[in-house]
């Protein structure tokens, strides 16, 4: 798995003087997870993946990974096409068939897509070491304390039931907003 922070990052944000490297690492390696799970996405750069897409009589087909960075190959019903001439793709994943034609009901296409190493949005990165920091400081997601007459709360990220890595709704929202 791959984070989008360091271990150091997460030192930084938590204000430590030292942190244990190993049980951060892990921490941060979870939180992506959790990043790549909401975004639906593998989020890293994958070089000429194959996919089957379906169409269905329009002129547009979305890939499944974004951002797309190229288009290798494109075969519909076994026959290959050509860029440009016979249809044209969008880092958003959008692959059109050029001069009016329509997808068929069946198209492979060879792609490369999804971001480098250091090249992912800052976003990612906020709410990685955001994730992973609230379980450092509370890993067992505890909102309420009381001993004696004393009493505690805090508050609830999620919907207030999970504990390990979950997303608050506010970094969510982060996430939808550089969703690709």
């Amino acid at each position: 798995m791959t984070a989008y922070a360091t271990t150091e990052d997460l030192r930084l944000y938590l204000r430590l003087s030292t942190i244990d490297a190993t049980a951060a690492g892990l921490l941060l390696d979870l939180a992506a997870a959790a990043i790549r799970t909401h975004l639906d996405q593998a989020v890293a750069a994958v070089v000429d993946e194959t996919v089957t897409l379906y169409g269905n009589g329009s002129d547009l087909l979305l890939l499944p990974e974004r951002p797309v960075t190229g288009v290798s190959a494109v075969v519909a019903d076994g026959v290959t096409l050509t860029a440009t001439t016979d249809y044209t793709w969008r880092p958003s994943g959008l692959l059109r068939r050029a001069n009016g034609g329509l997808w068929p009901a069946e198209v492979t296409v060879t792609y490369s897509h999804g971001y480098t190493a250091g090249a992912e949005p800052e976003a990612l990165r906020l709410v990685n070491v955001q994730a992973a920091g609230r379980v450092w400081v509370n890993p067992a997601a505890v909102t309420s304390e009381t001993i004696g007459d004393w009493a505690r709360s805090w508050s609830q990220g999620g919907s207030g039931t999970e504990s390990g890595i979950t997303l608050t709704a506010a970094e969510r929202a982060v996430l939808d907003k550089v969703r690709p």
